[in-house]
């Protein structure tokens, strides 16, 4: 057995957090770019401006309660907060609305191959 294919058999079966994580932001720096003048705001405002718009907090309070914990490693480090979050949702924003939607391609067709893949080796193995 290779080591391709040993990375492969020893790699996570659920999604790992962190991954997740990534997949919502774009989901929500998505929505965002579908709408130019929201967009704009993400893009040119500061975060008081933004977090006066409730349904754009609500969904950015979603990223911090699941994922904020990301922030801390080995008890160091504090949690990712909202304005971590806008950051994060602004560097997506400065792709196109296209180059967004391929990210989230790519993490699902890799997901897919790795599934794939899995299934052959563990059959070889039988």
């Amino acid at each position: 057995m290779t080591d391709d294919e040993l990375a492969v058999l020893f790699s996570p079966s659920k999604r790992l957090t962190t991954k997740e994580e990534k997949i919502e932001i774009l989901k929500i720096s998505l929505e965002i770019s579908k709408n130019k003048k929201m967009k704009q705001l993400f893009l040119r405002s500061n975060v008081r401006k933004i977090l006066k718009k409730k349904y754009w907090v609500k969904k950015v309070s979603y990223l911090k309660e699941k994922f904020s914990f990301l922030g801390k490693t080995f008890f160091a480090g504090e949690p990712f907060s909202l304005e971590y979050y806008l950051n994060q949702i602004k560097e997506y924003l400065i792709m196109d609305k296209k180059e967004i939607e391929k990210k989230l391609k790519e993490i699902k067709e890799k997901e897919k191959q790795i599934r794939k893949k899995k299934e052959e080796i563990v059959k070889t193995i039988e």
